[in-house]
């Protein structure tokens, strides 16, 4: 997969062999579709477009470069409703419990995506960190070239890698979270947790489901 392919002939003059996500708009991308079946591992990023007929720009490692127009995160939020277990509401709790307080991810369903910056005002483009291969810092301050497992061409980014490490981080954070969490949970419903090991094993996990029940509480209170 290249991007650059799924370009117009406008956009490829302006973007040559390298797709630069800051530069995109909506009369780069050919084509168009008023709604899409998101298959969401093949999701590298969520490109925000200003645009009156395209919102988001879909990079898509088998579909090449959609444009919709929904918001991207309008899009992330969706991916919920296909099998709603955890609120977006919630979400935004686990990620004030692990005190990640600006450019918060969105890790649902083994995917995690990061926002990147974006100007006052403007929607954040966001990024997969989980299908991220390789990036590779450019010579001009703050940029990076990022490629992603399924694609032959990197992208991009004007991001330094001090940034992308600590959103890369961050989605790892809450991943974690998810997948610690979820273990207790199901441990504390089987009849695993009569084993004295099990005790022993969970209760090293740094993540407390009870302490984030009560931040979660007290969060709905101060509302």
């Amino acid at each position: 997969m290249n991007y650059v392919n799924y370009l117009t002939s406008v956009g490829k003059r302006v973007h040559g062999d390298i797709l630069h996500i800051d530069d995109l708009v909506e009369s780069h991308i050919q084509k168009q579709a008023k709604s899409v079946d998101i298959h969401w591992r093949n999701v590298d990023a969520l490109v925000a477009i200003q645009g009156s007929r395209i919102r988001t720009a879909i990079l898509d490692c088998k579909l090449g470069i959609i444009g919709v127009q929904e918001t991207p995160i309008r899009l992330l939020k969706q991916m919920l409703n296909q099998y709603p277990v955890l609120s977006y509401r919630k979400l935004k709790l686990i990620n004030g419990y692990l005190e990640i307080n600006e450019y918060k991810p969105f890790v649902y369903g083994g995917v995690g995506f990061a926002p990147l910056k974006a100007t006052k005002g403007k929607n954040s483009s966001w990024i997969s960190t989980t299908n991220i291969q390789d990036h590779a810092e450019m010579d001009h301050t703050d940029t990076m070239h990022i490629s992603f497992d399924n694609c032959s061409s990197p992208i991009e980014v004007k991001i330094s890698e001090y940034f992308l490490k600590k959103r890369k981080r961050a989605v790892s954070q809450v991943q974690r979270f998810h997948d610690a969490m979820h273990a207790q949970y199901e441990v504390a419903s089987t009849e695993e947790y009569q084993n004295a090991y099990t005790h022993y094993k969970y209760g090293m996990f740094p993540e407390d489901p009870m302490a984030f029940e009560l931040y979660a509480l007290e969060a709905v209170q101060d509302l």
